[in-house]
């Protein structure tokens, strides 16, 4: 696969020096140099992210600890809570791009449906999700990760290479990854993260920025956990024994819960957003955000499992501390509030939760069937991991991370059959079930709150690839177009030479496009940043 396919053997000095440049300005500079950049800067700036939320979880579990040994200082909780959720409100208020901070909402950033300024985007998503975690809301660090990552891929573009806007959306994207990898210290998945789940497309300039950024942050990220002599992992688990093929069935089983609670929790999640999507305009966004966290911190005076991030639930139930009954309590009262959390907006992501959800249900599996004496003790472990990936690759539709990341972070690699066959049983499950992925709830309802009050208009229009251009040499399916474009045709200039079979854009094309759009202005001008400047010919449909 090729990221420039060469016309023919330059027929001059001037013309194999322009390809050369060509290729230095469009290919290496965003690919490599800068995503070099951005993964150095994303790796710092996650690293210290972590470091502090790590230190602010810590403080709720302590507070909250601390109240329930004295119950007379109950109000005075109440009202700190009620002043964060004024805070937080305020804030994302303010920069509503920053609201909710879950990965759908950073996918809406990279596939460019959402504007945003980079700085304000960092700033509130960093302090907002430090409330958030101080409240004890159990969403997850990952996603306002991704969301940061993003940010300042764009802002490296911004700060060094102004007049190169045709490589936000690439340089945001190894960002994106950047956070991804060293908040789930996966730097595989990371790169995963970007082909599976942002764009849904392979393509050379998306593997190699992806990959160039996670590296640089990765190592970033290891160089300061080793000077501060901190460790920042998401959890650990070390697996020393591999199932026998005849309980596989026990695999069979988990991979169906999974699947079955994924739909359950999807359709639920489905019936409370609408509900609160209906209440939006008659209660306001800050009061919905208080109510939501008084609720949380009621919850977490009852008991502390039921709320934070849920890296210490992790990390006992791999050892075996918590009974099926509580786990089964425990799975219902955080799913509850995962969903009305995330439903009304409140900055935090939903892949730590979904690792939670699927530890509990592959837990509660093992715990049932080793008191039956169907399964020996010392099998507990895998199920746990099993239902890890299983639940992730059915709730977010992304089965080639799940199982990456399964043996990337979860030592499952001596179970790797188990658990690939685990996450297509459960991702078959819940679509015979005719759930809808919870990502696309977020992403559908995060465009829409976006979109509101604009028309949307579809066009058909003809532009011309202009001189020293970014789409030049590059195929089609490799340009990260504007959102709801589509190239219908490309109209080559007579006697425009090929190569292997493939021809890629060069100057003078004429390309046919069909898109919708909220904003012609925003979109044009994306466009412009491909194929370069031109008269704006508009044949609205």
């Amino acid at each position: 696969m090729h990221l420039i396919r060469s016309r023919t053997k330059p027929q001059n000095l001037s013309e194999h020096f322009h390809e050369r440049r060509t290729f230095i300005e469009n290919i290496l500079l965003p690919c490599l140099l800068f995503s070099a950049l951005t993964g150095i800067f994303t790796g710092a700036l996650i690293f210290s992210f972590n470091l502090i939320s790590t230190h602010v979880i810590h403080l709720s579990s302590e507070i909250y600890h601390w109240v329930r040994e004295n119950p007379i200082y109950f109000p005075v909780l109440l009202l700190g809570v009620l002043l964060l959720g004024a805070l937080a409100g305020l804030m994302l208020k303010v920069f509503p791009s920053a609201r909710g901070g879950s990965l759908p909402v950073a996918v809406a950033h990279l596939r460019g449906h959402i504007a945003f300024r980079w700085i304000p985007n960092i700033v509130f998503v960093y302090f907002s999700s430090m409330i958030t975690y101080l409240v004890g809301v159990p969403l997850g660090n990952e996603a306002p990760c991704v969301q940061m990552g993003a940010a300042m891929g764009k802002g490296t573009v911004s700060l060094f290479a102004k007049k190169h806007r045709a490589w936000d959306r690439y340089v945001m994207t190894g960002g994106a990854c950047a956070g991804f990898a060293v908040t789930t210290g996966a730097p595989l998945s990371g790169i995963f993260f970007a082909l599976e789940e942002a764009h849904r497309r392979f393509t050379p300039m998306i593997i190699m920025v992806a990959t160039m950024s996670t590296t640089a942050a990765v190592f970033t990220s290891q160089w300061l956990c080793k000077l501060f002599d901190v460790e920042l992992t998401i959890i650990t688990v070390a697996l020393e024994h591999t199932l026998r093929i005849k309980d596989i069935w026990a695999v069979i089983l988990v991979a169906l819960v999974c699947g079955l609670f994924a739909a359950i929790f999807s359709k639920t999640y489905e019936k409370i957003r609408h509900y609160v999507q209906k209440i939006r305009t008659r209660v306001h966004f800050i009061v919905r955000l208080e109510a939501v966290f008084v609720i949380v911190a009621i919850c977490g005076l009852i008991s502390g499992e039921f709320i934070n991030d849920g890296h210490n639930l992790l990390h006992e139930m791999v050892h075996g501390a918590y009974l099926w009954q509580f786990l089964l309590l425990y799975l219902f009262v955080r799913a509850i509030l995962v969903i009305f959390s995330n439903s009304v907006g409140a900055t935090g992501g939903l892949f730590v939760p979904t690792l939670v959800f699927g530890a509990m249900l592959g837990s509660i599996c093992a715990q049932i069937l080793i008191a039956l004496e169907f399964l020996p003790a010392e099998y507990a472990p895998i199920l746990i991991v099993v239902g890890m990936a299983a639940y992730k690759g059915a709730s977010m539709r992304t089965p080639i991370t799940a199982i990456i990341f399964a043996v990337e972070v979860l030592s499952g690699l001596n179970n790797i059959a188990f658990i690939v066959l685990a996450v297509a049983i459960s991702y078959l499950t819940v679509e015979l079930l005719g759930a809808e992925p919870v990502m696309e709830f977020v992403y559908e309802s995060r465009l829409e709150q976006e979109h509101e009050g604009k028309e949307r208009r579809v066009y058909d229009i003809s532009v011309v690839v202009q001189k020293d251009s970014f789409v030049i040499g590059k195929e089609v399916r490799d340009i990260l177009w504007p959102p709801e474009c589509s190239v219908l045709a490309v109209h080559h200039t007579v006697g425009h030479p090929s190569h292997g079979g493939h021809t890629g854009m060069h100057v003078g094309d004429v390309l046919d496009l069909h898109f919708s759009s909220y904003d012609l202005d925003r979109t044009m001008n994306m466009l412009y940043d491909l194929v370069g400047e031109q008269p704006l010919p508009s044949t609205e449909k």
